[in-house]
């Protein structure tokens, strides 16, 4: 019952998100869109398809990387589906994703889900530092334009989330001081250990125990940060990651027919990201629902001359190749794991 009830919550959250998208497309538009759809390219968004799969093939290779110090003999299936599932639900609701990937990916490999989720937060350094890095070039590289078209989206029907350079970078660098001074604070002291048996154990000892522990598997999670030989590997990863999320984009926009399409060029696809990726950091819908869409519209508007109505095809497109796929392909993943026994629990000297 439990199971149909988030299923059931998840769906009408989606719904709501796919209600608030459509209130701002006329019947003339939607008659444009049906068109342009039917002259897509596929062959290229079949390209696209394939280059997005390989960014989840590096983010669950660099899941068992983030992991190795504990677990060196993870399996890359285990993680692949771990990482596909968690997209998946995170598409149907904002954030579930971080949780449920580190429970299927602790029950399947037998390790502690502690250390499954302390991996997440190093993906989530390793996300926002990427993302800063981004921003900082494609600024020093096209400040002008990225000015723009943060202009052209506050403006937009999505003005409620509206886009400044200077509040982006001061959330970025909150969260990613706050999630390194937890990193630290874990790795490199026992404060956490200390509190919970000095402070909470006096309370209740059990619990102060218990709660000693969690944060102690915890640790052992982050374990990476102390094996700079693998720094070399996660950074090949992590660019793997997005050099895949740029040509995805450019093969996207190449597959419109559009008569701009052929002529773009791979930097300006990575603006359109860098600016697509910013808004989904931001966006509180489903799978970024809505906030997505109208981002890639801005985006497509402002560097490539589109019209709105074309932005709109493209923010359409895009979104159904890159969650429509780990929707799909999280699915499946899903299927399959719930027909697979899980691992036997790790013990306390190997992880």
């Amino acid at each position: 019952m439990k199971r149909y009830i988030s299923f059931g919550l998840s769906t009408v959250v989606l719904l709501a998100a796919l209600w608030y998208l459509m209130q701002g497309i006329t019947s003339e538009e939607w008659t444009l869109i049906g068109q342009d759809f039917g002259k897509l390219h596929w062959t290229y968004v079949i390209i696209g398809l394939a280059i997005s799969m390989i960014s989840h093939i590096a983010r669950a290779e660099r899941y068992r990387t983030i992991l190795r110090p504990i677990h060196p003999a993870a399996r890359f299936v285990s993680s692949f589906n771990a990482v596909m599932i968690g997209y998946a639900f995170n598409t149907v609701l904002p954030r579930a994703g971080e949780v449920v990937r580190p429970v299927v990916f602790a029950k399947r490999e037998g390790i502690g889900t502690e250390q499954a989720i302390g991996a997440v937060l190093i993906e989530r350094i390793l996300d926002v530092v990427s993302i800063m890095i981004a921003l900082f070039i494609v600024m020093a590289a096209a400040g002008d334009t990225v000015a723009r078209i943060f202009s052209y989206y506050s403006a937009s029907a999505a003005g409620s989330a509206a886009l400044d350079t200077g509040a982006i970078v001061n959330n970025l660098v909150v969260v990613l001081a706050v999630l390194l001074g937890l990193v630290g604070v874990l790795v490199f002291t026992r404060i956490g250990q200390l509190f919970a048996e000095s402070f909470i154990g006096r309370i209740h000892k059990p619990t102060g125990t218990a709660i000693a522990g969690v944060i102690n598997r915890i640790s052992s999670g982050l374990s990476v940060i102390k094996e700079p030989r693998l720094y070399a590997r996660l950074t090949i990863e992590t660019t793997v990651v997005w050099a895949a999320y740029c040509f995805v984009s450019l093969f996207i926009i190449k597959a419109m027919p559009y008569e701009f399409a052929n002529s773009v060029t791979l930097s300006q696809a990575s603006i359109i990201l860098v600016v697509v990726g910013l808004a989904v950091t931001i966006a509180p819908t489903p799978g970024a629902l809505g906030v997505y869409q109208i981002a890639a519209q801005a985006a497509l508007v402002t560097v490539c001359g589109a019209t709105m109505t074309q932005g709109l095809v493209f923010g359409m497109i895009s979104w159904f190749v890159n969650y429509g796929l780990v929707l799909v392909g999280g699915g499946i993943c899903w299927v399959i794991e719930s027909r697979r026994k899980p691992t036997t629990t790790l013990n306390s000297s190997t992880s």
